[in-house]
């Protein structure tokens, strides 16, 4: 099988991440070849021996990026037997349909067709219409003192200090994948209160393949990969505060949820993804 994989690669997101970690996946596998478009400075696309990374011009709409299907392009779909559409480049596919009829494959939780309007929204504090409050650290200091957040140098230390409970928060910078992780895997619970329709989630499945619970937002795919291992909860700081609480009165099984996390997250997904697209071809 021959797979076209479009990603623009231009941020080093939780989708491009988990992208990354699908293709190095599919590469090891003989029966499909792999060739990726990508927008001109996407550095954050995976680059291996055997994956081919070509790159195409895009432009700003809004908040969002769209490739401009140039000839490259038009070849590569040519080649094709079936399109991954991986992070947010949606409108290249009626593009795709007028150069060639392929499979064109794209995730259930995926930004535009969960919210088509959100180039407008994003950027003026709301998704689809709804408001997007910022998580009012306030009102969580009044039902428990845990560590909330763990961002440095950005508007939500800002928001700390102004309601008075930067003491009780730790904001850390960028961490290396070791510091992180061991960070992560000593925690109770790994809290995601996302406002974003998130794709996939990837920091959910990075806490619960270390065994630890996840408090997520009901957006996009989180719930799918919280399972039975956390809690998803409304965009509400009481009840942000309240699966907190109820994870850290709960007992799981860390070797449980590392199994968890490899039979649905790990290898023979991939290949469960390569037969899905054979069926469509």
């Amino acid at each position: 099988m021959r797979l076209l994989v479009i990603t623009n690669g231009i941020w080093y997101s939780g989708a491009q991440v988990a992208t990354n970690e699908f293709m190095s996946f599919l590469a090891k596998l003989n029966n499909v070849e792999i060739k990726v478009v990508s927008c001109l400075g996407g550095k954050y696309v995976l680059s291996t021996d055997n994956v081919e990374i070509y790159r195409v011009p895009c432009w700003n709409v809004g908040a969002l990026l769209q490739m401009k299907p140039d000839s490259i392009f038009e070849q590569l779909v040519r080649w094709a037997d079936a399109i991954w559409i991986a992070t947010g480049e949606f409108a290249v596919a009626k593009w795709v349909k007028r150069i060639k009829m392929l499979p064109v494959v794209a995730h259930l939780h995926s930004y535009e067709p969960i919210c088509p309007n959100m180039w407008f929204s994003y950027g003026f504090n709301g998704v689809c219409g709804r408001k997007c409050s910022p998580l009012l650290l306030t009102r969580c200091k009044q039902s428990t003192h845990r560590i909330f957040a763990e961002i440095s140098g950005t508007w939500v230390e800002a928001l700390a200090r102004r309601y008075g409970v930067g003491r009780r928060v730790r904001f850390l910078n960028k961490l290396d994948d070791e510091k992180y992780f061991n960070l992560m895997a000593g925690a109770r619970a790994t809290v995601m209160p996302s406002v974003w329709p998130e794709t996939f989630g990837v920091v959910a499945v990075e806490s619960i393949s270390l065994g630890v619970p996840v408090v997520g937002s009901n957006m996009g795919g989180i719930p799918e990969v919280v399972g039975g291992y956390g809690v998803v909860v409304p965009l509400q700081p009481e009840e942000i505060v309240e699966g907190i609480l109820k994870v850290l009165g709960e007992t799981y099984n860390r070797d449980e949820m590392r199994e968890y996390a490899l039979s649905k997250f790990g290898f023979k997904n991939v290949e469960l993804f390569l037969r899905i697209v054979e069926r469509l071809i």
